[in-house]
């Protein structure tokens, strides 16, 4: 958050962090707590603004909820 304005990108990282939880609750984490989760992202947008490239890889910390990471792993036309 910028001077108290949420931009796409913080909005979209919280969103991707409310979409899992769900579907983790009860399963089974890796050692030391962590789980991956994968986002789609709009590489094109009707008002321009899409600024994904594709696929993103996260770590989400299921004992202190971060979701870290970020990083592309494959580059493809609006796959969310």
């Amino acid at each position: 958050m910028t001077n108290g304005i949420w931009t796409r990108r913080d909005f979209f990282k919280g969103a991707a962090a409310v979409a899992i939880l769900p579907a983790f609750a009860g399963a089974e984490t890796a050692a030391g707590g962590k789980l991956r989760a994968y986002a789609g992202t709009y590489t094109s947008a009707v008002d321009g603004g899409a600024n994904g490239e594709g696929i993103y890889l996260f770590e989400f910390d299921t004992r202190t909820g971060a979701l870290a990471g970020g990083r592309l792993v494959a580059r493809t036309p609006n796959p969310s």
